[in-house]
């Protein structure tokens, strides 16, 4: 019997044996593997996993900017920051594009 069965727990695929069935799931699976943090060698105890994960979280709500998100950190979008960072771009960009283009003819 599969352990998913002792504990009498039914898993849930879209499709048999394909593990693709939660895209947020996979998609966070993605970004773990290729954080320039991760360890290659793997772990050695499971305290050193729990520190790592606490560090990754931090790392990941705070420091990571998402391209889903415009480029902030899901802390700043959670607490509702984006919008003056987004505006701040805003002013930067417009400011930039009207000095590039000052001595341009229209």
């Amino acid at each position: 019997m599969s352990p998913a069965g002792i504990c009498q727990l039914t898993p849930s695929h879209s499709r048999p044996r394909v593990s693709n069935d939660n895209a947020y799931a996979e998609s966070l699976f993605r970004t773990l593997k290729y954080v320039p943090a991760w360890p290659e060698s793997g772990f050695n105890a499971l305290t050193q996993v729990r520190v790592w994960g606490d560090n990754f979280t931090d790392w990941y709500n705070e420091e990571h900017r998402h391209s889903g998100i415009n480029y902030v950190t899901p802390g700043q979008r959670h607490r509702g920051e984006d919008k003056v960072i987004l505006k701040q771009r805003d002013a930067v960009f417009k400011l930039s594009s009207h000095t590039r283009n000052a001595g341009r003819a229209a």
